[in-house]
């Protein structure tokens, strides 16, 4: 990577987002040329790390467009989209971790994320259908997700959405097992871990017993995380 591919980089980002004023297209080149040459990011990375300083400290004029889901992986990253959903599990947050959710509608699913902050705090049930505006496009392990920003605007809606059923298969050696697999409560509404058996947040319904496990996989592509779950009978 030498200076000259650097400012293409940014001649092409700056394009993409209509930056023209001399002081944001030098912002863009010192920031690359960083990450790309003293510090030697990925150009993916790099590119990821800049777009996000755009879209957090400027204000786009990229309005957000309504799609589908399964039209998000032709969108490019930091591109604001609207879209109506259903959500099919709340996963339990992790430490440190953004929240996320399994979304899907009439085309597919994919995955949802987003802060929990005291003035933005998101909260989805397993089984509802929202609709969710200025939402973020992001990529995460090579797949196109969505992310819930400040400014998204996130409506509880009344829709009949028919998520069609994904269902892949793979093969590999399992190199590492998570440590939380086993049999753990579950609320079946809402898709949360119970470890009291009750869920409160769903009118008190009572957890079932779920399989669940999480295990990394080596394949000739290269080693991937895998999430199963199976509800006992």
């Amino acid at each position: 990577m030498n200076v000259k591919d650097v400012e293409k980089i940014a001649r092409e980002i700056c394009e993409k987002y209509g930056i023209k004023e001399k002081d944001e297209v030098n912002e863009i080149k010192t920031r690359l040329k960083a990450l790309l040459i003293e510090y030697r990011i990925p150009e993916k990375e790099a590119i990821r790390s800049v777009t996000n300083y755009i879209m957090k400290n400027r204000k786009t004029e990229i309005a957000p467009i309504e799609v589908k889901i399964s039209e998000i992986e032709n969108i490019p990253e930091g591109h604001l989209v609207t879209l109506t959903v259903k959500v099919l599990k709340v996963f339990e947050r992790a430490e440190n971790r953004p929240s996320a959710a399994l979304i899907g509608d009439e085309s597919g699913i994919c995955r949802m994320t987003w802060w929990d902050r005291k003035k933005n705090t998101h909260a989805f049930a397993k089984g509802k259908c929202y609709r969710i505006e200025g939402a973020r496009v992001t990529e995460f392990r090579e797949r196109k997700e969505i992310q819930l920003l400040d400014t998204t605007i996130v409506k509880e809606v009344e829709a009949d959405i028919k998520v069609p059923e994904v269902r892949v298969e793979f093969a590999g050696a399992v190199v590492e097992v998570s440590r939380d697999s086993g049999l753990v409560p579950v609320c079946p509404e809402c898709g949360r871990y119970v470890p009291k058996k009750t869920c409160l947040g769903a009118r008190e319904s009572k957890a079932g017993d779920c399989l669940q496990g999480e295990a990394c996989t080596r394949q000739r592509t290269g080693v991937r995380q895998r999430a199963l779950q199976k509800w006992s009978s």
